[in-house]
């Protein structure tokens, strides 16, 4: 099992200490995680939610130091861009294909993709030493996600369909790994579905996956709540205009009596927190297959 954090400032020491007290608070202490988890070899830094959330220049030095102070690998996490956004962010490219290998860009956006693909069209291949290799997000792969199923287990024994429909995703299909591949993508990260079964998958074309924990996303969009506070009124509810990055100290816990689990907000995305139950199985599962496992807790 590989396992890799993301963490959001240079200055982070502590994320293994992080991690295991916000896995107790959110799971009142079930399980001693720090036993089911090997040491970390990767960092993720960026954001693929929110471009606001991406590093400057001197951050990402930043991030690139302590990984190799520390002998990691890097993972730069990169949300859907505009045209003008990818222009003001191609140097973080520009940085990490300087960058020794082992070092990954995960793309949300087809554009940035299509961009990045361009980019290194006069290599042989990506992923080759002193390469950046491609990821494709999460938030390619589309499954079913809502939190407000109530009988999960009732809609999965009405038919085959409807089982499907709970267990399946978009990076699932082999067509769709394909063309991936054909793109120059080598891994897919993805969520586990909250009403699944714990399955690793690493599909007929090879592709590897990651699996993100404890949350996963339910959805996200470009005009963020939380970057409206502090904001003037007229200048509320804009994408990509003025923030404050509120949602690096504030998040929410959202209730409803229909929800089927946790479900948080921070910035312009819900997030839903795994069951233990479906954590715990996962793990053993992904120990079994050697999966890599990407710890993005709430900050």
């Amino acid at each position: 099992m590989e396992l890799a954090f993301h963490i959001r400032t240079p200055d982070s020491q502590d994320w293994a200490d992080k991690f295991q007290k916000e896995m107790d608070r959110l799971y009142d202490g079930e399980n001693d995680w720090a036993e089911d988890f090997p040491l970390a070899d990767r960092i993720y830094v960026g954001d693929e939610f929110c471009p606001n959330r991406l590093p400057s220049l001197s951050e990402l030095e930043g991030f690139c130091a302590l990984a190799r102070e520390n002998a990691l690998k890097i993972t730069l996490l990169t949300p859907v861009l505009t045209d003008k956004e990818l222009e003001n962010h191609s140097f973080l490219f520009d940085y990490l294909e300087k960058w020794e290998k082992g070092a990954e860009i995960v793309v949300n956006d087809w554009g940035v993709l299509l961009f990045l693909k361009r980019r290194n069209s006069h290599k042989a291949k990506l992923c080759t030493p002193g390469g950046v290799c491609l990821s494709g997000g999460r938030l390619f792969n589309k499954g079913f996600k809502d939190p407000r199923l109530g009988d999960a287990e009732g809609l999965a024994l009405f038919s085959s369909e409807t089982l499907g429909l709970l267990n399946e995703s978009t990076f699932d299909h082999p067509e769709f790994q394909r063309a991936m591949r054909d793109l120059g993508v080598s891994r897919l990260e993805r969520d586990l579905l909250p009403y699944g079964n714990p399955v690793c998958r690493s599909g007929e074309s090879g592709i590897h996956p990651s699996f993100y924990f404890p949350f996963g996303y339910v959805t996200t969009g470009r005009v963020c709540w939380t970057a409206s506070f502090r904001q003037a009124e007229g200048e509320k509810f804009f994408p990509a205009g003025p923030c404050a990055r509120v949602c690096d100290d504030l998040r929410f816990e959202l209730e409803n009596e229909n929800l089927s689990f946790r479900v948080f907000q921070n910035g312009n995305t819900i997030f839903y927190l795994y069951p233990f139950s479906l954590l715990s199985s996962f793990i053993k599962a992904a120990k079994r297959e050697n999966i890599r496992l990407v710890y993005q807790g709430l900050n």
